[in-house]
């Protein structure tokens, strides 16, 4: 039988990705929630669950400008907003703060003083890279209003540039940080 070998966990790899947008689509949705519409799923839905569903979705194409290796290389963006996803992304940090089993919060000492320990969200969003293709596609998720602000953007004139921070954690691309801008990142 042959013999696993252990895998350290690696520590992740943080880069970024910047693109050209070259064309966006944009969708906003305003309905009865599917789920309470459902006859079958009615009698084990909550009674918080809301009867109206609201989402607004962009799709940003770009062509990538850094890094080196990827210029000229497809990337598509999905950025939604949601009303069910507008909880989560009001998260505090003291909602990150750490429960031990007896529910107490759990610190460690940092020369000297106790420095509570957090378990942060790692991501707005994932990338990934299409089989076979050399084109990233990525899925984001962010409150209504910076999506009304995205849209804003795209309708006017000007030329606009996406910044992503990446971070790599073996196969998994998170998406740690989305801009959209007017102005070029790579002349910061």
């Amino acid at each position: 039988m042959p013999r696993i070998k252990s895998q350290k966990s690696a520590d992740p790899e943080y880069s970024f990705i910047s693109a050209k947008v070259i064309s966006h689509r944009a969708a906003v949705d305003a309905s009865i929630n599917y789920e309470v519409l459902d006859k079958k799923r009615l009698p084990g839905t909550s009674l918080d669950t809301k009867v109206y569903n609201f989402d607004t979705r962009l799709e940003i194409e770009g062509l990538c400008t850094s890094p080196e290796e990827e210029v000229g290389k497809a990337c598509w963006f999905t950025v939604s907003a949601s009303e069910r996803h507008n909880k989560e992304l009001s998260t505090t940090l003291g909602a990150c703060h750490v429960i031990d089993d007896d529910g107490r919060k759990t610190y460690r000492t940092v020369k000297g003083q106790p420095t509570p320990i957090y378990n942060l969200p790692k991501s707005i969003g994932y990338l990934d890279r299409q089989r076979g293709t050399s084109k990233w596609t990525g899925w984001i998720w962010l409150p209504s209003k910076t999506v009304s602000d995205m849209l804003a953007l795209l309708a006017g004139p000007q030329q606009l540039y996406i910044h992503v921070h990446k971070m790599r954690e073996g196969r998994i691309h998170h998406m740690r940080g989305f801009t959209l801008q007017t102005y070029d990142p790579l002349e910061e």
